[in-house]
């Protein structure tokens, strides 16, 4: 039997080849044509007999087969032929995959215009596809209207990111009012499709409260599970900090620190932060002033500024066994205080006053010194394209 199909399908291989070298004649005369003539009349559109949906479909398929859809008849320029033919009849893919041609500049000159013009086409004719590149075409673009409008149009369609970004656009009140049920409406249908991004956005939402009412941590838990368990670093994050403060599930300080850790681990710069002050106040693990210096200098090498105040805050407590620790602390201190940290000059202020009963020289030098450290490392970490941040919280996710 399966040699009988392969003699079946042999057949058809001079027929196909004879309607690829058709279409690859029609190809090379036009090549350097832009076709923007190509528009489906309505009443083509409207016409759905057998005749005309046939044809339709024959066209678009021929011109699929030598598309690379079957390898075994793969000549993907002649493609263009087959699918013009079908576009002018109206075949929504076919209008759809000719836009995907000039948006690339494949087998055709690249023409934003052409393209976008064909996949609204194609969108008219209710392709999800086209839907969806419109969205994703005009997320960047300053076209706010187009923009809202393509969104929802493939978020209506059932795209799940689309939806994931008209929850976003109605929670921030982007391009639309302000309608925290109707961000939760989108936000929910993205995440019951598995989107993660949605997921941890409702878990956000209602750590936060923003959908009104007190926060519900044990509702942001459930949601940020299942975003932590797709790899949402932020939600890993997130429900780490829960277990530590016992939010929405029983505080487990031991996990919550080991969780955090496998963050740190990875390069994250705010859990960096966070394992340095586990490590400096024995959270969830023993206490370790040389691991929490070594935790926090890794997240101010990323310019966290948050770290910056904390390392400054750890050298000039505790860890005071010398005058070089005491220089490094106020220097970081004033590295926050230069970076805009809003408690970093009561800090050098309290050590000011701690160290000038002890030696007055001594601690008017340090100061001077740390003080011109700081500018100096904070000029040189800028100029080498460094980013000193200072709200060290976790930021919304953009649409991806």
């Amino acid at each position: 039997m399966p040699r009988r199909i392969a003699q079946v399908r042999l057949l058809f291989v001079p027929f196909i080849c004879l309607l690829g070298a058709a279409g690859l004649a029609d190809t090379t005369e036009s090549s350097n044509e832009e076709r923007v003539d190509l528009i489906p009349s309505q009443a083509v559109l409207n016409d759905n007999s057998l005749k005309i949906v046939a044809k339709r479909n024959f066209y678009f398929d021929i011109g699929r087969i030598l598309n690379n859809d079957l390898p075994l008849f793969s000549l993907p320029k002649s493609s263009l032929f087959w699918y013009r033919n079908a576009a002018i009849l109206g075949h929504p893919e076919a209008l759809y995959r000719l836009g995907t041609f000039y948006r690339a500049g494949r087998h055709v000159p690249e023409n934003e215009h052409i393209a976008l013009e064909y996949w609204k086409m194609a969108a008219a004719q209710d392709s999800g596809a086209a839907k969806r590149s419109l969205a994703v075409f005009y997320q960047y673009r300053d076209d706010e209207d187009e923009r809202i409008r393509w969104v929802r149009a493939a978020a209506e369609h059932g795209y799940d990111r689309a939806q994931f970004s008209l929850g976003l656009y109605y929670l921030t009140g982007n391009g639309v009012p302000q309608d925290f049920d109707e961000s939760l409406k989108w936000y929910r249908l993205s995440a019951s499709q598995g989107n993660a991004s949605a997921q941890f956005g409702i878990g956000r939402a209602y750590a936060k409260g923003t959908y009104g009412g007190p926060p519900d941590y044990s509702e942001a838990f459930k949601w940020y599970q299942l975003a932590a368990d797709k790899g949402i670093w932020k939600a890993q994050s997130d429900l780490a900090t829960m277990y530590l403060e016992g939010r929405g599930v029983a505080t487990d300080a031991k996990k919550g620190a080991q969780m955090m850790l496998q963050l740190a681990r990875a390069g994250h710069s705010n859990a960096q932060l966070t394992v340095g002050d586990l490590y400096q106040f024995g959270t969830g693990v023993d206490r370790d002033l040389v691991a929490a210096r070594k935790w926090l200098i890794k997240s101010v090498e990323q310019g966290n500024v948050q770290a910056i105040y904390s390392l400054g805050h750890l050298l000039t407590g505790e860890y005071t066994d010398s005058d070089l620790f005491t220089r490094d602390g106020i220097k970081w201190l004033f590295v926050a205080e230069l970076s805009g940290h809003p408690t970093a000059t009561a800090r050098i202020d309290e050590v000011r006053k701690a160290f000038l009963d002890a030696d007055e020289i001594v601690i008017v030098t340090l100061i001077s010194e740390a003080e011109v450290q700081a500018k100096n490392w904070r000029s040189s970490f800028i100029e080498n394209g460094g980013n000193l941040f200072i709200d060290p919280g976790l930021r919304t996710l953009d649409l991806d």
